[in-house]
């Protein structure tokens, strides 16, 4: 980008939605330009491949009825096995309908589930401008078939020089 977010929108905790909102409106404005798709590329999530971005796209580009397209793997453990405090106990922070003591049930009798990965986030300009949103309320999945990571702390980059190394030889 040419220029620089405004110091509000570059806190810790700073949402994507208003990010995306001030660059189209900056492009608009000083560029005369509206893209009709952005990709998202965090810098937490460096595994990404020119492949996957190209099929990430692609996939967005044959939905228009779509708003954007996530990256998502299976996560190591579903949410059904999730507590969350209850005051001095713990409660289920979902729950299985139909189902009882389900966070004792082996994962692959729970109803799968996804998490998002920090590698690609595909979404059409409209989904920003329209719905305040990087990702909008139709989401088309776009499935790793790798190991991911997505950097926090330092034993995460540590843990993506080795996928890097593995990958590459």
């Amino acid at each position: 980008m040419p220029f620089l977010r405004p110091a509000e929108l570059a806190e810790d905790l700073t949402p994507d939605a208003p990010v995306f909102a001030h660059a189209l409106a900056w492009l608009k404005e000083h560029e005369g330009y509206q893209p009709d798709l952005i990709v998202h590329l965090r810098p937490t999530g460096p595994l990404r491949t020119g492949a996957e971005l190209d099929d990430a796209i692609e996939l967005l580009a044959a939905h228009s009825e779509a708003d954007s397209v996530r990256s998502v793997e299976e996560p190591d453990k579903p949410p059904y096995k999730m507590w969350q405090s209850d005051g001095a106990f713990l409660k289920p922070f979902a729950e299985v309908a139909g189902m009882k003591d389900f966070h004792t049930m082996p994962r692959q009798m729970l109803p799968k589930v996804y998490q998002t990965t920090a590698d690609i986030g595909v979404m059409w300009g409209r989904t920003v401008t329209e719905k305040k949103s990087v990702i909008g309320d139709k989401v088309l999945p776009y499935f790793l078939q790798r190991p991911t990571v997505d950097i926090d702390r330092p034993i995460d980059f540590e843990f993506a020089e080795l996928l890097f190394q593995k990958r590459n030889g």
